[in-house]
């Protein structure tokens, strides 16, 4: 009985969100699909170098070091599945860049996410592509663009149907020779999603659209041994780094602490809904893979849990 009570909500949910005709987030939401920025509390705006920048804030492409390759699975909160596939790959060393060409892009990325409730009533495909390059000696900035596609379904029938693009930018500033970094990200900058309702029963056929509400992003990273250089034990201290970020006007904050090839990382967030909690996570380095695991406390006793793999292609 209640298996099927949940079942009807999630229906009830789903195809409220594909027929919806305001403004929304509902839609193509931007979600924690990194264990490594799940496990900081999504503060990490001003932290992400690796191939994860596609969606979390372009302009930290620039600090790759190799091509990567990065997968990624969460459940959430077990109502809906999300599977991710990010790539980067970067362009130019520093010691090859010339007056000619520094106005190029350093590196290029890509993504590709998926979501699906168990039931495959609703359905969404975000293909999106990525470039970041260097402006100045300590700042670099990044521009990204997505192919936005979602379905909802009724039983085997197909119900709706969305279709758009959208605009990310981002800005990365170091200093203090890379010990603290400041980032900026605005996903959905400039946006657009048409959508076509067939008709359901007593409810017309019509086509719609839709802008998505911008996320904003700002926040800050540095070594604890930058803030207490009077501390001992400098050599752990040099390799743990504390996050603050403010997602929406949302508080989020990390620490990450490396040792050796692996990673602990702890995480707080002060939002105003269901993923107000603690987060935590693990990663370990092996040669050129990296795991990385990542766990999401919310209100209720709600639990997610997060999944990475990322493959490093050494010259």
């Amino acid at each position: 009985m209640r298996y099927t009570c949940r079942r009807r909500l999630r229906l009830i949910f789903f195809l409220a969100c594909i027929l919806i005709t305001k403004t929304t987030d509902a839609a193509f939401e931007q979600l924690d699909l990194s264990a490594r920025s799940a496990g900081l509390g999504g503060a990490y705006v001003a932290l992400v170098t690796d191939a994860n920048a596609v969606a979390w804030n372009p302009a930290g492409l620039t600090d790759l070091a190799t091509p990567e390759l990065s997968l990624g699975y969460l459940e959430l909160y077990g109502v809906v599945n999300y599977n991710a596939i990010f790539g980067a790959i970067p362009l130019k060393d520093d010691q090859e860049l010339t007056e000619e060409t520094d106005l190029a892009p350093e590196a290029i990325g890509f993504r590709l996410t998926s979501s699906s409730d168990p039931d495959g009533v609703y359905q969404e495909l975000v293909f999106g592509c990525a470039a970041g390059k260097q402006i100045s000696p300590s700042t670099t900035a990044g521009l990204g663009i997505s192919y936005l596609s979602s379905q909802a379904n009724l039983g085997l029938v197909q119900v709706g149907t969305g279709r758009g693009l959208s605009v990310d930018v981002g800005f990365r500033h170091q200093m203090f020779n890379g010990q603290m970094s400041l980032g900026l990200a605005i996903a959905n900058l400039i946006s657009y999603v048409g959508y076509q309702r067939d008709e359901i029963k007593e409810i017309d056929k019509t086509r719609y659209s839709e802008v998505l509400r911008p996320h904003f992003r700002v926040g800050g990273a540095t070594q604890i041994g930058l803030l207490l250089p009077m501390l001992k034990y400098r050599s752990i201290l040099e390799q743990t780094r504390v996050a603050i970020e403010l997602a929406n006007r949302q508080l989020c904050l990390g620490l990450e602490s490396e040792i050796h090839s692996g990673y602990l990382r702890l995480g707080y967030r002060l939002t105003n809904g269901l993923s107000r909690g603690i987060t935590a996570g693990l990663g370990y380095q092996f040669r050129q893979f990296q795991l990385d695991y990542g766990l999401v406390t919310g209100r209720y006793g709600s639990t997610t849990n997060l999944f990475s793999v990322t493959l490093y292609f050494w010259p």
